[in-house]
This record gives structure tokens, sequence and C-alpha cells, in this order.
């Protein structure tokens, strides 16, 4: 199984060099060129006998901890009522259990003792180009104690950046309960976006150090 993700994985960042329209939706959203590539981001054709349920969708692979994929989230690029879609759960994809981009910034998060904690894909990624090394995504709202588990062994803290929205906040005040079932003394963060701002958009409109400002004023 782990063979055919890694090769879906391949086949869909090499559609996306051949789409157009999918590279400049990513530009739109400030996705440099190497991003693209370090993150492997794809594109799934248009025509659903090729590209499937995920058809007309960007996708976003999923790894594990040991930066093996497993998996991938992709979404829409046509307004489909299902913003994003996730490959069905199995032995290795679970995406409660799984942070998102966590292979790759573990290392600064143990290093600052500390993490950020975004609720998107995109979030996660801008957030890693302008130098924040130390963020992970979870899978939307979704976040269990496996994924809290990861986090609170090599920190003190966690600041919880997620979306100003109605989802967002309830989303929050869950992941707060879990990281502290997990660790009472766990320091968690919340950061409070101004409105309409989500972390992408927020460090893209003004910046890494008011960003940073943002964190630091939180606490």
């Amino acid at each position: 199984m782990l063979e055919k993700v890694k090769k879906a994985v391949d086949y869909y960042h090499e559609e996306l060099k051949k789409s157009n329209i999918a590279k400049d939706y990513l530009k739109s959203r400030g996705l440099t060129k190497e991003s693209i590539v370090k993150f492997k981001l794809g594109y799934a054709p248009p025509n659903p006998e090729i590209g499937g349920r995920f058809h007309d969708r960007i996708i976003f692979p999923i790894w594990d901890p040991h930066g093996v994929p497993v998996g991938w989230t992709a979404r829409t690029l046509i307004g489909a009522s299902a913003k994003y879609l996730n490959v069905k759960e199995s032995g290795i994809f679970q995406k409660s259990r799984l942070l998102y981009l966590y292979h790759l910034t573990k290392k600064a998060i143990v290093k600052t003792r500390a993490a950020v904690l975004v609720e998107g894909q995109m979030d996660a990624i801008i957030l890693y180009q302008h130098n924040i090394l130390n963020v992970v995504a979870s899978s939307s709202t979704a976040f269990k104690p496996a994924a809290a588990c990861l986090l609170a062994r090599y920190v003190s803290k966690v600041y919880v950046v997620y979306d100003p929205d109605d989802a967002g906040v309830r989303a929050r005040t869950k992941v707060e309960k879990v990281l502290n079932d997990i660790d009472p003394e766990l320091k968690v963060i919340i950061v409070k976006l101004p409105g309409g701002e989500d972390p992408a958009s927020f460090v893209l409109k003004y910046g890494r150090e008011k960003f940073l400002d943002l964190l630091r004023n939180s606490q």
C-alpha cells in the first residue's frame, strides 16, 4: 500500500507540472516554486475517469512521522461542495493521528521546545516558507490524543493558531482540552487572529516578524 501511495503522489506531482491552472492557483495563494517541489504538491486531472473522485483538485501529500507518504488531502479548484477530500482511512492513514509537516519540523520543535499548530496544509506551508520551522498542521479540525502525544513529549508550549471562524473557535477549544489531558503542565496558548485572517493570509500580508509578535503577545 505504501508503494501505491508513493506512485500516486509522484503521478499527481508530474500532472501539476502540466497544469497552468493549478500552478497559477498555487501562485495566487503565495506559494513559491520551491515550496511546490519541496512539499511535492500535485494535481489530479479534471477528467473523472483519470483523476477519479479527486479530479480537478490540488493534492497535498501527507507523511508519517518518519517522512513516508501515507495519503493525501485534495482541495477543489472548481468549487465542489466538499472543499477538501482525504484518501480513505486505512492502517497507514488515520488523519486524526497525523500532523502535517511533523517529519520536517520535529527538529525545530525539539530545539525550541515549542510548536505552532495550525489547522490546514496551506497555512503550514506558508508559515514554513516564511522560516517558521516549528509549525505543524492538524488535518482540518481533527486532533486526537495520538497527535497530541507527538507534540507533548518534546514541547513545553503549543501555540494554537486556528482560523477565527466558528469552526476554528470550537476546534481550538477541543485541541486545548486534548493537549491538557495528555499533559496538564503543558502551556497551551490560544492565538487570536484579526478578523478575516487565517495564519497564511496574516503572514503573507504582514510578514514573519508581525506573526512572531502575535505569538509573543498572546502569552
